[in-house]
């Protein structure tokens, strides 16, 4: 199957216990989904676009140990998922593939 290219930027400002969100934006597909998650101190938010900002996350902060997750996918394809996790003084991203019609990451093969 087809791989669903997508990138996402994080700009975050560095705060003692963790960060403050910025701005997020995710460049993917005209037809992906794009669904973003936290393990704590955001809602979910879903969109379907080509560029995306996510404009209700501006000015959340996250606490060191916090995720935020980024799934986009398509029908029938192998989507993108971004993660980047908060520690202290910043944040660190990983990218793997999610299998067609799963949220589940997984290694890009």
């Amino acid at each position: 199957p087809k791989h669903v290219n997508a990138e996402a930027t994080l700009t975050a400002q560095p705060l003692p216990g963790g960060v403050r969100v910025l701005n997020l934006a995710v460049n993917a597909p005209k037809k992906a989904h794009v669904l973003v998650r936290c393990t704590r101190g955001c809602r979910s938010q879903a969109r379907t676009a080509r560029t995306l900002a996510f404009a209700k996350l501006r000015g959340t902060v996250l606490s060191s140990g916090a995720a935020l997750k980024i799934y986009v996918t398509a029908s029938r394809e192998v989507g993108t998922y971004i993660e980047y996790k908060v520690h202290r003084g910043g944040v660190s991203k990983s990218q793997l593939c999610l299998a067609p019609g799963s949220l589940k990451p997984s290694r890009c093969e």
